[in-house]
């Protein structure tokens, strides 16, 4: 469905109470601001008619006005921030326009600022955004990156740590941007997160390794040379692919070594390729015969 015939705004019960939570949202009243925006973000989750005729109402531009405004109050601009990352959890004409209105750069910029609850509020949304989008972004410069890497670091919170690694495998698209993230340090601040006692950072974490060695000798180089805790990367991923892992673990962590052996880091006759990456390929698809990314980390080995 295109943006021009979207229904007209239903999330209320009636005409009138709908102009009035508009009304307020275009208030000076940063309270009546507040809960305006609240019953928005409410009317929108898991709606997707809902978020198309929020959209249609032309709301996006206020809510990125409102994020911006650093005189607003803080519950403002982080309800307006979560409010936008729901919507970019509907349709790819929604995440498209969100993109096209330059949300990206805003919340990129907002990682500057202090409030701690903000910074949350934005990652979260740029990891909506980066993993729903088909839309290859191309304005994280090497500045951003490093922004990025820094709210991964050992003494950040788990949340975190999980959006920077997600957000950084998703805009992974290819040789430029594995690069890039290689040049500003990436491999070494993803490495410290292996031995993070959690699977919601390890995964990404892996994924992220994973997508940025794919088809590049000399960021595979990098990585295979990287060291957590004097324990270098293709030795940690050959603990992650146990069967006592969950399944997505190891899943991952064999695509990693695989991607890293085709990439010519790790040669074939490597024990860690021969003796565990293969077999955990090989009974992972006894587990999971339907999984088409098992078959393809096989058939290109």
């Amino acid at each position: 469905m295109m943006l021009s015939d979207m229904q007209p705004f239903t999330a209320f019960m009636n005409v009138e109470s709908t102009r009035s939570y508009m009304d307020d949202l275009y208030s000076q009243d940063p309270n009546k601001c507040l809960s305006s925006i609240i019953c928005i973000k409410n009317s929108v989750i898991g709606s997707n008619r809902q978020k198309e005729s929020v959209i249609a109402q032309g709301i996006v531009p206020r809510l990125i006005a409102l994020l911006k405004d650093k005189e607003m109050k803080s519950e403002v601009r982080i309800e307006a921030a979560v409010t936008i990352g729901s919507l970019a959890k509907g349709t790819e004409d929604h995440i498209e326009l969100l993109i096209n209105s330059g949300i990206t750069q805003v919340l990129l910029e907002l990682l500057d600022e202090s409030e701690a609850r903000l910074i949350d509020s934005c990652l979260c949304c740029l990891r909506t955004l980066s993993h729903n989008s088909k839309i290859t972004e191309t304005n994280y410069t090497p500045q951003h990156l490093t922004k990025l890497l820094a709210y991964a670091g050992a003494r950040e919170s788990l949340q975190r740590q999980s959006c920077v690694a997600s957000i950084l495998s998703a805009i992974c698209k290819g040789t430029s941007e594995q690069n890039a993230l290689c040049s500003v340090g990436a491999p070494a601040v993803l490495a410290a997160l292996l031995s993070v006692q959690n699977y919601s950072v390890r995964i990404p974490v892996v994924t992220c390794l994973a997508t940025m060695c794919f088809n590049n000798s000399a960021v595979a180089l990098e990585i295979v040379h990287t060291s957590c805790k004097d324990i270098k990367v293709p030795n940690y991923l050959a603990t992650l692919i146990s069967r006592d892992r969950p399944i997505e673990m190891q899943l991952e962590a064999a695509k990693c070594l695989t991607n890293l052996h085709r990439a010519g880091a790790i040669p074939a006759y490597d024990p860690i390729i021969t003796y565990r990456t293969l077999p955990c390929l090989v009974r992972l698809c006894q587990v999971c015969i339907n999984d088409i990314t098992i078959y393809t980390s096989l058939t290109y080995w």
